[in-house]
């Protein structure tokens, strides 16, 4: 992002559950986002992020990150 090759315009976030147990979490968060990347035109994709978490003295702490298109 810092050396311009990943540029976002616009995000709407359409859909982000959140599913806990105990002190660990999986959240999954669908975005509707227009960007441009790599040196591409700006274009419009459906990207989802799924996160764990896992809380620990309190806060909550992503362990692990993906994304995809959906």
């Amino acid at each position: 992002m810092l050396n311009g090759t990943l540029n976002y315009f616009s995000a709407k976030h359409e859909n982000m559950p959140a599913e806990i147990s105990g002190d660990t979490a999986v959240l999954t968060g669908q975005s509707y986002v227009a960007a441009a990347v790599f040196g591409g035109g700006r274009h419009n994709w459906h990207l989802q992020q799924t996160c764990s978490l896992k809380k620990k003295d309190g806060v909550w702490k992503i362990t692990r990150s993906t994304a995809d298109t959906y």
